[in-house]
């Protein structure tokens, strides 16, 4: 199972899961415009319609500032096939490495061969 707030020493990574959370994430970097928030809805997104999830985790430095994000998709295919988009960070290697290895824990749980 992913943990859905993991905290470090300098980090804190959130999964979204509200809506100050998600307003927080299309703010971060270059706004993300509406046509990107409807990947998130069951009602606008055929990939969810047909069983599949994705899931959007944001990390935090020490001051709640978010200094990146990141969203993982799976679709509902046997095997399950998931991918990652919209990583955007500051220019940190720490930061990436944390973003990825949560997407990555996250669809190996969900049978996504990695």
């Amino acid at each position: 199972m992913v943990n859905e707030k993991i905290a470090d020493s300098m980090y804190t990574l959130i999964k979204v899961n509200n809506r100050r959370q998600a307003q927080a994430f299309m703010r971060f970097a270059e706004p993300l415009g509406r046509e990107v928030e409807n990947l998130f809805s069951e009602e606008r997104n055929p990939l969810l319609q047909e069983g599949g999830e994705a899931v959007r985790f944001m990390l935090e430095d020490e001051n709640g500032t978010v200094v990146g994000r990141v969203v993982a998709f799976v679709r509902a295919t046997e095997p399950p096939t998931g991918y990652v988009d919209f990583l955007e960070s500051v220019d940190n290697q720490d930061v990436k490495e944390k973003l990825l290895s949560v997407c990555r824990q996250w669809l190996e749980v969900r049978g996504v061969k990695i």
